[in-house]
C-alpha cells in the first residue's frame, strides 16, 4: 500500500540509506520525486537527494508487472493531456481520473508483462507517445525509462552523418568555411534525437552515469547515437551497463545539475564529439526562438518547404482520413526539410467557424503508423497562407 502525503514528507527527509531501506513502490517514488522539487529549499541535499530517487522510481518503472493509463474510445490510442498521455501505478488511480469533466467517453487500459515492454516500445517508438505524466504528479519522457531492447535497434542517422562529415572536413584550411554551418546540423540533430546512456550499477545498489575524466579533470558523460556503438563500447571496456534512452531536455538537465561535469562526449570510441556548454547553449537559444547567432560556433539553418504530390498508398490514407475527420473543406501537403530530417506537413483549412486544431496532436498519432514518413504533422491554414497559390491536394 503507499504512503499517505504526510508519511511521504516524512520519508523525504529520511537519510537515503534509510530510503532505500523502506519497501517503496513506484508510486511513492514518484510522490517523493514530486516532493523533492516542490521542497527543493528546503533540502540541503536537494540535487543528490533528487538524483537517487530519480534513478529509484527509473528501476522501479523498468521492472513494473503492470501500467494503466486513459485511452481514447474514439482512437484506441492513449488519451492525450496537453501533450502527455495519463498513466498510473495502480486501477485505482486510473479509474478516479475518469470521473474528470472531458473524459466521459475514455476508458482505462493496461500494459502487462510479458507484454509491457514490447507495447511501450511500440507506443514510444513507432507510434510517437513519448511523453507521460505519472500518477497526475510528474511529467516525464518514457523513452528514456524503457531503453531499446537488444532485438531493435536505435540509431540517429542523422547525427551520425554530421560526425562523418566532420571527419572529412577537419584539419583542412579550405573547408574551415564550412564548420560552422556543419556544427550546427550536429547540435539540431541531437535536439531532436535520442540518445542512449550507460548507467553502472554500484556495488551498494546505486546507478551512476557513466563518464570519463577530462584533461580538465572534469567530467564528460558518456552517451552513444546507436545501440551497435553502445554494444561494442560494452564489449571492449567489459562494464555490464544498464542503459537509459534521453532526449535532450534530459541530457542537458543532466549536465547543468551536474557540479563536476562539463558536457557530453557522443561515441567515445569512434567520434568522440565533445558536446561543451557552447553546444548547449547554442541549443537553448534555438529552443526559446532567440535570435542568437554566432559566426564563429554556431549557425541556424532554415527549414525548406515543398509541396507534394503523394503517391498511390499515401494519397489513399489521406484522403480516407480526410474524408472522416469533420468541417475539413480543403488540404494541402508539403514536405520540410532540416538537417537531415523529412516532416510530412497536411496543411488543413477548415470549413467557416469551425476549429479542430486542438485535435492536431491526436490525429498525427493516428495517422504516423499509416504513413511512410519520419513524422507526421497537421497544421491550420492560418500557419501555412502561402499554400493557398497552389491547388490543394484534398476537396471536400
Amino acid at each position: 500500500m503507499s504512503l499517505s502525503q504526510d508519511e511521504l514528507e516524512d520519508t523525504l527527509f529520511l537519510d537515503i540509506k534509510q530510503i532505500r531501506d523502506r519497501q517503496l513502490d513506484i508510486a511513492d517514488y514518484a510522490g517523493l520525486l514530486r516532493l523533492c522539487g516542490v521542497m527543493k529549499k528546503s533540502l540541503p541535499d536537494a540535487e543528490q537527494r533528487g538524483s537517487f530517487l530519480y534513478l529509484s522510481f527509473a528501476a522501479k518503472l523498468q521492472r513494473a508487472e503492470k501500467l494503466w493509463y486513459i485511452e481514447s474510445q474514439k482512437t484506441g490510442l492513449p488519451y492525450i493531456d496537453k501533450g502527455f498521455f495519463r498513466m498510473y501505478s495502480d486501477e485505482k488511480r486510473a479509474l478516479e481520473a475518469l470521473s474528470e469533466p472531458g473524459l466521459e467517453e475514455a476508458v482505462i487500459s493496461s500494459f502487462e508483462r510479458p507484454d509491457l515492454q514490447y507495447e511501450l516500445d511500440d507506443l514510444i517508438y513507432r507510434k510517437g507517445f513519448s511523453f507521460a505524466k505519472f500518477n497526475d504528479e510528474i511529467e516525464l519522457s518514457l523513452a528514456e525509462f524503457l531503453p531499446p531492447s537488444d532485438t531493435r535497434s536505435l540509431r540517429n542517422p542523422a547525427v551520425e552523418f554530421g560526425f562523418a562529415y566532420l571527419k572529412q572536413l577537419s584539419g583542412d584550411p579550405k573547408y574551415e568555411h564550412l564548420l560552422p554551418a556543419l556544427y550546427g546540423r550536429i547540435a539540431d540533430a541531437v535536439m531532436r534525437s535520442s540518445l542512449i546512456v550507460p548507467v553502472e550499477k554500484k556495488p551498494d545498489g546505486s546507478l551512476a552515469y557513466a563518464r570519463i575524466a577530462s584533461e580538465s579533470g572534469k567530467y564528460l558523460y558518456i552517451v552513444f547515437t546507436s545501440t551497435d556503438k553502445f554494444l561494442d563500447y560494452q564489449k571492449d571496456i567489459r562494464t555490464p551497463f544498464t542503459r537509459f534512452v534521453h532526449n535532450y531536455d534530459l541530457l542537458s538537465e543532466l549536465v547543468k545539475n551536474s557540479e563536476d561535469a562539463f558536457g557530453l562526449i557522443i561515441n567515445p570510441s569512434t567520434d568522440s564529439f565533445i558536446a561543451d556548454s557552447a553546444f548547449f547553449s547554442y541549443i537553448d537559444a534555438e529552443i526559446s526562438k532567440t535570435n542568437y547567432y554566432n559566426p564563429t560556433s554556431w549557425i541556424k539553418v532554415k527549414p525548406v518547404y515543398k509541396l507534394v504530390n503523394p503517391d498511390e498508398k499515401t494519397s489513399e490514407v489521406l484522403n480516407k482520413f480526410l474524408d472522416d475527420m469533420v468541417d475539413v473543406d480543403h488540404a494541402w501537403v508539403r514536405s520540410r526539410e532540416q538537417l537531415g530530417h523529412h516532416v510530412l506537413e497536411v496543411v488543413i483549412e477548415f470549413f467557416k467557424n469551425a476549429d479542430h486544431s486542438g485535435d492536431f496532436e491526436e490525429w498525427s498519432a493516428v495517422l504516423h503508423p499509416l504513413l511512410k514518413a519520419e513524422k507526421v504533422e497537421f497544421l491550420d491554414i492560418s500557419d501555412a497562407p502561402d499554400v493557398k497559390s497552389s491547388a490543394p491536394f484534398y476537396e471536400a
